[in-house]
């Protein structure tokens, strides 16, 4: 790892390619760092925390984090390998080095687990806690032959690696098994049972799985398998058959081991062949032969996402529906890596179901994305209550008319990156007509005729010098239909697709039906199309999204629709039957003698997710101060309550002074200076123990006991200390959960009330907000004066122009990120809180001493994933008022996320470096995640996660790429006509001259919140969300409702059921839970009133609006059944009166 930050700078240069207008700022990026890091070194070192150094190391690269995950002395050797080779190469490699003992010296076991742990940290970037306590043990077993061989113990925090991953790391262990000689793994047919068993009942108990898979693949994977795949019991279910087998330790269900069985051996077993193949692994070939829920890569299509909706989450269109999202290729400004784009009046006219940052599951190509606004793609189509049919182009338009919409008959267009197709290996499906295509024929025609540039801008009506000129005003270019048409004419190029309509929804009958309606009805004084309103003909035009009006008896269609559709259909003449043409595009192309491109493209399915998020984390209950109170603080945990008495009874480490034996919680007496003696108790006589067991019981000593803690003295000189009055309540923890139980000063906690902050597990303050991409901006849309963004480093815009204006496009530096508004308050009082800590605890100079938002410009902080631990470092320059945290994929992928909703925390870098302490973190498996254990201080490329190195970085997508699509090829196949990132790695280029095929004007509105979140009840939330599905085209309103019955509100509806009956009872004094209320009735501990912890208000709250469903819409007779039986269940248990009263058996005997 990193110890001298400005020295780093020379290893930055050898081993980083940067371009030029970089290198200022990653040097003055490494001076800010090291600033703040000398700062927090000269604090730690007063002893005031429960270490004396800064706790969060320091890491270049990808070697510098496994060595210091590990704790071995490989960077040097794994820069070497990675140098070189690839990820997993060098990851088998290293692993087989340290496991051959060329690192240290121990038995074959130990270097066995050590090799394990160091390929699988490797693999995981090291980022994850998977090598730390995802494998929970590695050991040498014997077969019933007598031979030996490996077994891995998988943990819950294996499912922090991913399925490829975590699958991987049983290659390597085959590998590292035959290089040390040992053999293969010999199941029994009861231990193959037993995973059968144990797989199916965690389904059924405990949770389900990623993928479904068979029985046969089951047996298929163990039989071949040569390590053995053993865990930790992680869930109190035990299964029935197959239990006390001699090789394994538990009854229970082993979660981390079937995750890594089925989500990743079985469900990734085609990722993993591949990755084998490519690597020329032997022995493997039998994964080949898995089949279970593998489709086909020309058939990922996830529909089952439309099987489960979310009651109160909008669907907005089902897949493959008429007038749903419209696929187009592209990557705007704020797209890729599971962001798309959709246009904001699309949201507007459906108020505000998704905003910036609103999570939607998707069809394809993935299963889930982030939204984002793009306004230069196309926008919905609507009809009105009066029968019009208009296109809403705004959000003001949408606004104006929002009240008048009857239903949406087109949603506009989605837009996906071509990278997210190639990361989830999706075929590509064919591409509608769009103008990036168009301009590029119009190009082609202009070089094939030689004509003049400056008499083709007149007709083209924009001027350019040159195609490159022409291709970036592709979106500039409007004009009418009639100029359309003759530009198709002269150019010989397909009509524009601005005038296009959807003709492939209508049959050659109904094509022949409009003709004949509107027959010579086109007036080309007036530009109108006139006729009779017939129902036929409204639903053909509606169909094929025609703007038209209704006026009293008539439809009325204007200007260049009118014009359209007359060239289109020939209104003037007859036409030809359909007879001999493939489809309706083709015959409309033969008779009006242009060529007519389909404007159609796959329909992409969309429901909405979870709602965008930004909020200061909080712990359940939120916490000012971790220290523990037990139940001397009432119900509220309060301090300050506790500290009336003189003395309280708490359990935390066995720390006192080596002079005056006084109780300390930190290094040096707060009474006479002298240093802590910590020693170590038995937990069960309470005698002091110096070696590791106590001599009469025989238990492992522990660093903590129950002691009498002089609290109110303590808390009195905490207030003296920061010359601060007191503002209770101070809320602090019940008890410990880290294995020292070491607590937090009682210092830091008061001034955390002080500015209304709470405290995370580790000792810092996040802010968790939802993650979403940006490459470029403009100053205007960051609020960000010029002044400042030259200060920053920004001095040219993406063109090399200087900025000068708010307008200009700026590229985004990596490691930049604008924030949401909502954290700056958080941001600014934390600044505050630390300044505080500095200069009144540690008597230094405080670092930031702001006052406002604008004041954190510059200002770094850390990235931090809730699954990792190891956090990027990020600097502040401008806020949004969206709920989202922009910034560079790279640096979103550096935390090892992407953007298809995921949230993760915002962490001030200084508080991390001061407040951060490993002595904090929970004793338990998985305590290590979602902690800053390493600081990763540059952001290198190449390694990021492949899916950031798969975005494109186009300008525009080639003619021959919209053409490959009509054949639905796979993404891999035509990369090579793309500008991938990973194309670019190792070169100057990989930092800068990123490209984008779509801007947008808009990055935010007004609107920030979706109407999920806006809404306050659940009824209100349904209500919504059959309104919509009744406005839009592309959604039946009863598959809605059936999908929210069966899979949220009748299984809820059982669930507490269930949990009613099977309830614990609580004290409403001291809290403490009861399985069963004790024969006295009352708390046995205080004397407490007892109240329930499941009430039948909260098991009925959806039953009436299930049954108004039920009844308001058609719903298959399942569902109906089933309530039924539901509502006769819930009578049975709910049910106060006797309405029957026992007969006596003598009634029924016969009188004589």
């Amino acid at each position: 790892m990193i110890n001298n930050i400005s020295q780093s700078f020379d290893l930055v240069k050898e081993n980083i390619v940067y371009p030029d207008k970089y290198l200022p700022y990653v040097k003055g990026f490494l001076d800010d760092i090291d600033k703040l890091h000398k700062k927090a070194v000269a604090a730690r070192t007063l002893g005031y925390d429960p270490t004396l150094d800064v706790e969060s190391g320091l890491a270049f690269d990808l070697a510098d984090r496994v060595e210091g995950l590990l704790g071995l002395p490989i960077a040097k050797r794994l820069r070497e390998l990675l140098k070189e080779n690839r990820t997993e190469f060098a990851a088998l490699e290293i692993a087989k080095e340290v496991a051959l003992g060329r690192f240290s010296f121990q038995d074959k076991e130990t270097l066995l687990n050590l090799g394990i742990r160091a390929g699988l940290a490797v693999i995981t970037d090291g980022v994850t806690v998977a090598p730390l306590q995802g494998v929970s043990s590695v050991s040498i077993r014997t077969n019933d032959d007598g031979t030996t061989y490996a077994s891995i113990s998988f943990a819950g925090p294996i499912r922090s690696a991913g399925g490829t991953e975590a699958a991987f790391t049983l290659v390597i262990a085959d590998r590292l098994r035959i290089a040390l000689g040992l053999d293969r793994y010999q199941p029994t047919d009861d231990e193959v049972g037993r995973y059968i068993e144990e797989l199916r009942l965690y389904e059924r108990e405990v949770s389900n799985f990623q993928y479904r898979i068979s029985d046969e693949d089951i047996k298929l994977v163990i039989k071949n398998l040569a390590v053995e795949i053993n865990g930790v019991d992680t869930d109190p279910v035990e299964v029935v058959s197959y239990r006390g087998l001699k090789r394994v330790s538990t009854d229970r269900v082993r979660g981390g081991a079937l995750r890594v069985l089925n989500d990743g051996v079985i469900g990734r077993s085609r990722k993993l062949w591949n990755l084998i193949t490519d690597l020329s692994i032997p022995n493997w070939e039998w994964l080949n032969q898995v089949n279970s829920y593998q489709k086909s890569v020309k058939d990922k299509t996830d529909k089952s996402q439309f099987n489960e909706i979310i009651a109160g989450r909008p669907v907005l269109c089902f897949p493959e529906r008429a007038g749903g999202l419209r696929l187009r290729y592209g990557r705007g400004i704020n797209t890729g890596l599971s962001t798309v784009g959709i246009h904001p009046a699309t949201s507007a006219i459906l108020d505000w179901p998704v905003v910036p940052g609103t999570q939607i599951k998707l069809d394809i190509p993935g299963k889930g994305a982030t939204v984002a606004w793009v306004d230069n793609i196309e926008s919905p189509i609507v009809r009105l209550y009066n029968g019009s049919v208009i296109r809403v182009n705004s959000i003001s338009h949408a606004n104006e008319i929002k009240s008048e919409i009857q239903s949406v008959l087109h949603m506009g267009d989605i837009l996906i990156n071509f990278g997210d197709f190639l990361e989830n290996n999706v075929e590509l499906r064919p591409s509608g007509y769009v103008e990036e295509w168009w301009i590029q024929e119009v190009i082609s025609s202009i070089q094939d005729k030689k004509l003049n540039f400056d008499d083709m801008s007149k007709i083209l009506k924009v001027n350019f010098t040159d195609t490159n000129q022409l291709l970036a005003k592709v979106f500039e270019i409007d004009f009418t239909a009639e100029e359309a048409w003759n530009i198709s004419e002269k150019l010989n190029v397909p009509l524009h697709p601005k005038h296009l309509l959807f003709w492939d929804y209508i049959t050659p009958k109904e094509v022949e039906i409009l003709h004949n309606h509107l027959y010579k009805k086109y007036d080309s004084n007036t530009k109108l199309i006139s006729c009779k309103n017939d129902s036929l003909i409204k639903k053909i035009l509606e169909k094929i999204c025609a703007e038209h009006k209704v006026d009293n008896e008539l439809i009325i269609l204007e200007n260049d629709i009118a014009y359209t559709i007359f060239r289109t259909l020939c209104l003037d003449k007859t036409i030809s039957e359909f007879s001999g043409y493939n489809n309706i595009i083709e015959y409309l192309t033969s008779i009006c003698g242009i060529n007519i491109k389909q404007k159609n493209s796959t329909r992409i399915g969309v429901r909405v997710g979870r709602p965008e998020k930004s909020m200061m984390r909080l712990m359940r209950p939120s916490v000012h101060s971790l220290f523990p109170i037990g139940e001397n603080g009432g119900i509220t945990r309060d301090i300050y309550k506790a500290s009336e008495d003189k003395f309280v009874r708490v359990e935390i480490q066995n720390s006192r002074c080596s002079n005056c034996d006084s109780v300390m919680i930190q290094h040096n007496c707060q009474i006479c200076g002298s240093e802590r003696l910590i020693e170590k108790k038995c937990p069960n006589c309470g005698r002091p123990i110096e070696n590791i067991h106590c001599s009469d019981c025989k238990t492992i000593g522990v660093q903590y006991s129950t002691v009498t803690f002089p609290l109110k003295e303590s808390f009195r000189r905490a207030f003296s200390t920061l010359q601060i009055k007191a503002k209770p309540p101070y809320k602090g923890v019940k008890y410990l959960m880290n294995p020292t139980k070491v607590p937090e000063i009682l210092e830091k906690g008061i001034l955390r009330k002080e500015y209304d902050l709470s405290v995370y597990k580790d000792g810092t303050i996040r802010f968790d907000v939802t993650n979403a991409p940006l490459t470029h901006f403009t100053p205007s849309q960051i609020n960000t004066s010029i002044s400042k963004l030259h200060k920053l480093g920004y001095t040219h815009d993406k063109d090399g122009k200087p900025l000068v204006s708010e307008d200009q496009t700026l590229e985004l530096f990596v490691q930049d990120v604008i924030l949401p508004e909502e954290s700056s308050t958080c941001l600014v009082n934390g600044t505050k809180y630390i300044d505080d800590l500095l200069q009144k605890l540690y008597k230094l100079e405080g670092e930031y001493f702001l006052s406002s938002k604008d004041d954190l410009i510059g200002q770094l902080i850390m990235g931090l994933a809730p699954h990792t631990s190891v956090g990027i470092v990020g600097r502040i320059i401008g806020f949004t008022p969206s709920k989202v945290c922009l910034a560079h994929p790279y640096w979103h992928s550096s935390k090892r996320r992407d953007c298809d909703g995921d949230e993760d925390a915002i962490i001030l870098l200084l508080d991390v470096f001061l407040n951060f302490s490993k002595e904090f973190l929970p004793a338990q498996i998985g305590g290590f995640m979602d902690a800053p254990l390493m600081t990763q201080i540059l952001v290198i490329p190449k390694e990021v996660q492949r899916q950031a190195q798969n975005i494109d970085y186009i300008k525009y997508y080639h003619k021959t790429f919209y053409e490959n699509t009509q054949e639905s090829p796979l993404p891999q196949t035509i990369s090579q006509i793309m500008d991938i990132a990973k194309d670019r790695l190792g070169k100057k280029e990989q930092f800068s001259e990123f490209n984008f095929t779509h801007d947008t004007s808009i990055l935010y509105t007004k609107h920030v919140k979706s109407n999920y979140t806006t809404l306050k009840t659940t009824n209100e939330k349904i209500d919504k969300q059959i309104e919509l599905a009744t406005k839009i085209n592309a959604v039946e309103p009863s598959e809605v409702v059936m999908a929210v019955l069966n899979t949220h509100l009748i299984p809820d509806i059982i669930g507490n059921l269930s949990a009613f009956t099977s309830q614990n009872f609580k004290c409403k004094k001291c809290n403490f839970k009861y399985r069963r209320i004790p024969l006295k009735e009352v708390c046995l501990k205080c004397g407490g009133d007892l109240r329930q912890t499941v009430t039948r208000g909260s098991v009925e709250k959806y039953l009436s609006l299930a049954s108004n469903l039920v009844n308001g819409y058609e719903v298959d007779d399942y569902l109906k059944n089933k309530l039924d039986i539901l509502k006769e269940e819930l009578n049975s248990v709910f049910n106060e009166k006797v309405t029957e009263i026992q007969v006596d058996l003598n009634k029924f005997i016969p009188k004589r």
